[in-house]
This record gives structure tokens, C-alpha cells and sequence, in this order.
């Protein structure tokens, strides 16, 4: 399958600003929370509150400080981890190497392992080796003992611990989803195997409702189009508002 999707293209830093795609946006520093200074303060300014009833806490640059305090705007449920305790991971700090790394970039620059961060507009990272942590930073909303929304990168956290568990044999990817999820019996994911369900092939109906008028909920959300043309399967992802102007002209 070949996916078609837009890839960043960032130009050189110019007051704080980045291009990406022809269009400028603050970048990581300039738009750092605390820098622009959301939600200081008991109250904070009015301009400078995100709030739910605004319907622009989803907007950049709001949404650096939004992702990071995703629990004081929307219901959340917290998930138990079990009777087991939690691990205790051993560290030891490599972050001066780590930083000083080089690397050149899609444009042939040489840029350092730091900048990238910044680049990115990243909020957090951890970096493992052989189950130390070696690399432990966060970035402006974000602090060490606060959630961060995850989304849909949480099926990366889930099927990459799921496959290792069968690597190792304590799980067997044939076995009906249900077996170990005895939940799931008559619903849309009975029949499916542990495997089909981590490479999302469970073929599922699926769709996602939002309000009317509800800009932050579709901010970000892009909707898969598969298309097959000579054989080929393409994967394109355009944005909920083009598919449905497509729809409506169609008809």
C-alpha cells in the first residue's frame, strides 16, 4: 500500500518563526506556552485563557498547552495498571552526548540533535537503551509528572509491547481477540486474532461524529480515502470538510 501524504518542509529559522508548506508558524521556543503566557495566572487574562467554550483550544499555538492539559478541559478516565507494582527504571544521563549529535536534514543542513527537538515542537521525549534511561527532557507545558495526549500514537505504545510479548511467547497472535479479551464476544471485533487486530485488518465499520460546527474536533483529524487504480492501492488523506465539498458536488 502507498500512502500519499504531505511531508513537512521547514526553512531556516527566521525571528522565531518556520515555514512549513509556504505557510509561517511560530516555532518551538517562540511558541512555547509559558513564552506566550496561556493560562498564567489565578485568573489568567482573558486573552490569554483556553477554554472548551472558545473552540480554539485545539488551534496552534494554544494546543501546546492544551496537549499537555488535555484533563482540566475534557472528561478523562484514568486506566489502573494492575495489582503489580510498577517497574523502577535504571538511568544514566547521556543527555550532553545525546544533544551534541549531528545529523543533516532533508535540505542538506547540519543541524544538532537539540535543534530537531525544537524543530519539531516537541513536548517531551524519553530515550531507552537496553532499559536504561539514558535521555529524559520536556518542553514547555509538559512536566515529568503530567499526562500527555497520546491519540492515536497509542496503538504504536499497544502493538509494539503486544509484539513483543509474542516474540517471547507469553502471547500467540492466532488466538481469537476474545480469548484474551473476553469482553469483545458480540461485538464487531469477535472473529478477528490478536495479529488482525494489531495490523488494524479487523475491517471494522467505522465512522467518527462531530458536532456541528465544532472546530477543535476535526482540527488535526484527516480521514483516509483508499483508491485502487491499475492494480495499485493509494492511501490519501484529505480533511473531513474537503471530502464532504466532494461529496455534495458529486451529487
Amino acid at each position: 500500500m502507498t500512502e500519499i501524504e504531505s511531508c513537512p518542509s521547514f526553512a531556516e529559522a527566521n525571528a522565531g518563526v518556520l515555514e512549513f508548506e509556504g505557510v509561517e508558524y511560530l516555532d518551538g521556543r517562540t511558541s512555547d506556552p509559558r513564552e506566550l503566557g496561556w493560562m498564567l495566572g489565578a485568573p489568567p487574562a482573558l486573552d490569554k485563557r483556553i477554554t472548551v467554550e472558545s473552540d480554539t483550544y485545539f488551534d496552534f499555538p494554544q494546543n501546546r498547552w492544551s496537549l499537555s492539559h488535555i484533563r482540566e478541559l475534557l472528561p478523562t478516565v484514568n486506566v489502573w495498571r494492575g495489582q503489580s507494582p510498577s517497574s523502577r527504571l535504571k538511568r544514566s544521563d547521556r543527555s550532553k552526548e545525546i544533544d551534541a549529535l549531528t545529523f543533516r536534514d532533508a535540505h542538506g543542513r547540519s543541524r544538532r540533535f537539540e535543534e530537531a527537538l525544537f524543530d519539531t515542537y516537541t513536548d517531551g521525549i524519553v530515550v531507552l537503551h537496553n532499559g536504561t534511561i539514558v535521555y529524559e527532557r520536556y518542553f514547555g507545558a509538559l512536566k515529568e509528572h503530567l499526562p500527555h495526549s497520546c491519540y492515536s500514537v497509542t496503538k504504536s505504545y499497544a502493538g509494539t509491547l503486544a509484539a513483543a510479548l509474542v516474540h517471547e511467547g507469553v502471547l500467540n497472535g492466532s488466538r481469537p481477540i476474545t480469548h484474551y479479551i473476553s469482553e469483545l464476544r458480540g461485538t464487531g471485533w469477535e472473529g478477528a486474532t490478536l495479529r488482525q487486530v494489531m495490523d488494524m485488518h479487523t475491517s471494522l465499520a467505522h465512522t467518527e461524529e462531530y458536532l456541528p460546527g465544532d472546530r477543535s474536533s476535526v482540527c488535526g483529524v484527516s480521514t483516509p480515502l483508499i483508491l485502487r487504480c491499475n492494480g495499485q492501492v493509494y492511501r490519501l488523506r484529505m480533511s473531513r470538510e474537503l471530502i464532504e465539498e466532494s461529496l455534495t458536488s458529486s451529487l
